[in-house]
C-alpha cells in the first residue's frame, strides 16, 4: 500500500519482452548510483546497456522456440484436480523468488502470469513508500531465473508513487493504486491490445474512485469482480468489492466485504474466483505484531466464512501481499521486504 508522494531516481528507457521498461541503474547492492546519467534515452534509438546485453544474451541462448517476445504461447500447466488450493494445503519450504527481482530495496504486491514467465510487482527504496513504482521481470521458462526488474515506462511517473498491481488473465488490463495526495489514493486502469504492446495512458477507475484511500486491488479471473482495500487516514483498512457485467462496463458502487469489524483490519486481498476464496493480510486474527496471510470463503452475494490462517505464515515472521496462481499451484508473497514463493 502507498502513503506518500515524492521521488528521485536515475532512469533509462528500455523495451523488454512485451513491456516497455525503464531500467533503473545503480550499484550492485541495489542502491542508486549518484554518478549515473540522469538523461533518459530514446527507447527507439539507444546504445545497448549492460542490462540489455544480458537480456539479449539470454534470448540468444533461448531454447528451441525462440526468445520470450510475448507473441508465443507457452503451454499452460494444468491444475491437479486432486489438490486444489485451500487454506489447509501444505506448502513446500518458501524460497526467495529466483533471479534479479529481489534486491536491497523493498519489493511487494506481486502478480504472476499463468505460465509463470512474467512477474509484475512493486519496488521502492527500502523504507520509502514515496519511491514506489510498478516493476516487471520475465524469464525463459518456469525453471529459469527472472531477469532484473525495471519500471514499466508507460506507467512510470517521476514524482508519483504507484504499485500493487492486478491484471486480467490475458494481461491486457492492469489496475493499480496511485497516490493522488497525502490523504487520497485511487485505483487506476490501463489497457493494451496484446502483451507485446504498450499500455494506454492510465485513467482513474470509474465506479470505485472516491476521495478516500482505495488500494490493493485484486481482479477476478474473468475481470468482472474487483476486491480492494478502502480506508481513510483515521479509519481502519477494510475490504470492499465491486462487480460489472462485462469488461467494457463500469464497476458498480463498492460494497463492504465484512471480513473485519471494530478495530480489526484487513488489506492486500487476493480473490480466487474459481475457488470461492479471498486471501488477505492482517495482524488482528492470529498475531498482534507481525502480519499473517489468512483466507475466507466468499463469492459475491454470499456470506463471508470464518478467517483461516494459511500454513505458510510463521509464528515469528510477518507475511502478506499474497498472490496464488492456481495454474502453477504456486503462491508468491512478501516476507520481510522481499518476494518469496512456495508450491502446494
Amino acid at each position: 500500500m502507498l502513503h506518500a508522494l515524492s521521488f528521485c531516481s536515475f532512469v533509462l528507457c528500455l523495451p523488454l519482452a512485451g513491456c516497455h521498461l525503464i531500467a533503473e541503474y545503480g550499484n550492485a547492492d541495489g542502491r542508486e548510483d549518484a554518478s549515473a546519467d540522469t538523461t533518459p534515452l530514446d527507447s527507439n534509438a539507444h546504445e545497448t546497456s549492460s542490462h540489455e546485453a544480458s537480456i539479449a544474451d539470454a534470448m540468444t541462448d533461448a531454447p528451441e522456440g525462440g526468445p520470450i517476445d510475448g507473441t508465443q504461447d507457452s503451454p499452460t500447466p494444468t491444475l491437479d484436480a486432486q489438490e486444489p488450493f485451500s487454506p489447509n494445503v501444505t506448502f513446500s519450504p518458501a524460497a526467495l523468488v529466483p533471479g534479479g527481482v529481489n534486491t536491497t530495496r523493498d519489493q511487494d504486491g506481486p502478480w504472476l502470469s499463468s505460465d509463470g514467465r512474467r512477474l509484475y510487482y512493486s519496488d521502492s527504496v527500502a523504507g520509502s513508500g514515496t519511491t514506489r513504482r510498478i516493476y516487471f521481470a520475465n524469464r525463459l521458462s518456469l525453471e529459469s531465473d527472472f531477469s532484473d526488474g525495471g519500471p514499466i515506462a508507460e506507467l512510470y511517473e517521476a514524482t508519483v508513487a504507484a504499485g500493487d498491481v492486478t491484471l486480467s488473465a490475458d494481461e491486457t488490463v492492469i489496475i493499480y493504486e496511485r497516490v493522488v495526495s497525502t490523504t487520497e489514493v485511487n485505483l487506476y486502469q490501463a489497457t493494451r491490445t496484446a502483451i507485446t504492446e504498450p499500455f494506454s495512458p492510465p485513467q482513474p477507475l470509474p465506479g470505485v474512485t472516491t476521495t478516500e484511500i482505495e488500494e490493493d486491488p485484486s481482479l477476478s479471473a474473468d475481470g468482472k469482480v474487483l476486491v480492494f482495500n478502502r480506508h481513510t487516514t483515521t479509519s481502519p483498512n477494510r475490504l470492499y468489492y465491486a462487480t460489472r457485467a462485462s469488461l467494457t462496463e463500469t464497476f458498480s458502487p463498492a460494497v463492504a466485504l465484512n471480513v473485519a469489524s471494530g478495530t480489526e483490519e484487513a488489506e492486500d486481498p487476493c480473490y480466487l474466483q474459481g475457488l470461492g476464496l479471498v486471501l488477505f493480510e492482517s495482524n488482528d486474527f492470529h498475531q498482534t505484531t507481525d502480519k499473517d496471510i489468512l483466507a475466507v470463503s466468499w463469492k459475491p452475494g454470499a456470506l463471508v466464512g470464518a478467517p483461516q490462517l494459511l500454513k505458510i505464515s510463521l509464528a515469528s515472521e510477518g507475511e502478506g501481499d499474497a498472490f496464488v496462481q492456481p495454474a502453477l499451484r504456486m503462491i508468491v508473497f512478501v516476507r520481510g521486504d522481499n518476494l518469496y514463493q512456495a508450491t502446494y
